[in-house]
């Protein structure tokens, strides 16, 4: 996940002159180099998002290979800090920011162990909204920051309080 910009060199045999490389279902740049492998450029904006990509080859007479399996991986992510901390049992819904290291755009926040509304800023923060129904009850919640597969994973929990309801 948010790799730089490579160059994949692919092996197999019957390869013709004027194969292209498909990664994921789009065309890349593809230098044939015998009859044995091809070398494609894969961009940086391939890796953004970590997820398994079928890779193929079509020759030129628009017979396709096998499909391979690149898996792009997501990191495990560390949550630091939830911003606030705490709030008041018996409020209203409430955004909250969850600040840390390896946030997948596709990455989920979770509240006792439930996934919530996720909203992607960057690779350090999310946001998600607790409902009034989420701060009904005092006590002390988890929250955690789930990266999907592959890979990927979910990070240490953090405690976040609801203090008892005010009149």
């Amino acid at each position: 996940l948010g790799g730089a910009a490579f160059t994949l060199a692919l092996s197999g045999t019957n390869i013709g002159s004027g194969a292209v490389v498909t990664w994921d279902g789009s065309d890349r740049t593809t230098t044939y180099v015998s009859s044995t492998r091809l070398d494609a450029a894969i961009a940086a904006s391939d890796l953004a998002l970590g997820k398994a990509v079928p890779v193929v080859v079509r020759n030129a007479s628009g017979s396709l290979s096998n499909v391979l399996t690149f898996n792009v991986n997501n990191p495990v992510p560390t949550l630091g800090s939830i911003i606030p901390a705490s709030a008041t049992g018996g409020g209203p819904a409430l955004t909250v920011t969850l600040q840390g290291t390896n946030f997948a755009p596709n990455a989920k926040v979770r509240w006792n162990g439930a996934d919530r509304p996720t909203t992607y800023v960057g690779p350090a923060e999310l946001q998600a909204t607790l409902t009034d129904v989420d701060l009904s009850t005092p006590g002390p919640y988890a929250f955690s920051v789930s990266n999907p597969a592959p890979a990927g994973g979910v990070s240490a929990s953090r405690t976040f309080n609801v203090s008892g309801f005010t009149i």
